[in-house]
């Protein structure tokens, strides 16, 4: 291999590094930022893929210095003097910045079916858990703020969460009042006191909302909306 191929060669995989170092930057930062649900990483594996950009960042760097140093030897071994082909370079630009708008149109796209199909699998889930439960899901229907009731709510949980993997978490969400103030409870686990007369208070199971989350309980409570509804209130 003469020293042309190796500053061709040096050069399209120093170009090539770059541009995924920058794609993978904007596709990460397109995910944090919307939240979108195509990918699924926890704290550890942001950091791994942090060290990674680190890394790649590093070797473009170096690579772009021997492309330079590999070019000017070149250059001076066959003097040659290439001019800029502007013309190809320009459809290399455009071409370089289509891939942009392309790749969040993926992201969004497949972030979009990735939330429809979640939804579906919630819904039937959902639907054969009240199938194939229907005497104690009437029991947590009948509620009263009880230690009876509390007990039957967080076994209720414990054993779908434990048993499914569909559901990975669950709330029951009741309206009550304190204090003769209309509010919102909402359940997912009981402390069980040594002695059952014992009750928790009703405050320490508030449910924090947002007035159209309030506004959309309020409904579905008088009987008025059906609509099955994802994901929290921003």
């Amino acid at each position: 291999m003469n020293p042309k191929s190796i500053v061709r060669l040096s050069n399209i995989i120093g170009v090539a590094s770059i541009l995924l170092l920058i794609y993978w930057v904007f596709t990460f930062t397109l995910n944090e930022v919307f939240e979108l649900k195509v990918f699924r990483r926890n704290m550890t594996e942001i950091f791994m893929f942090s060290v990674m950009g680190i890394l790649a960042l590093m070797f473009g760097a170096l690579m772009l210095n021997v492309m330079f140093n590999l070019t000017r030897i070149a250059c001076k071994l066959h003097n040659d003097a290439l001019p800029p082909e502007w013309k190809r370079t320009r459809l290399y630009g455009i071409l370089l910045l289509v891939a942009f708008p392309l790749i969040a149109a993926f992201l969004f796209t497949g972030n979009h079916l990735t939330i429809k199909k979640k939804e579906k699998v919630l819904i039937n889930t959902a639907e054969k858990i009240v199938a194939d439960n229907q005497k104690k899901v009437t029991d947590l229907l009948n509620y009263n703020f009880t230690p009876e009731w509390l007990h039957k709510m967080d076994d209720f949980i414990k054993v779908i969460i434990r048993t499914d993997d569909n559901i990975p978490s669950m709330e029951i969400i009741t309206r009550d009042s304190i204090n003769g103030m209309a509010t919102y409870l909402s359940f997912d686990s009981y402390y069980r006191p040594e002695s059952d007369t014992l009750l928790p208070e009703k405050k320490d199971f508030i449910f924090r909302s947002s007035n159209e989350e309030r506004l959309y309980l309020d409904s579905v409570f008088k009987g008025q909306a059906t609509n099955k509804r994802f994901g929290r209130a921003g």
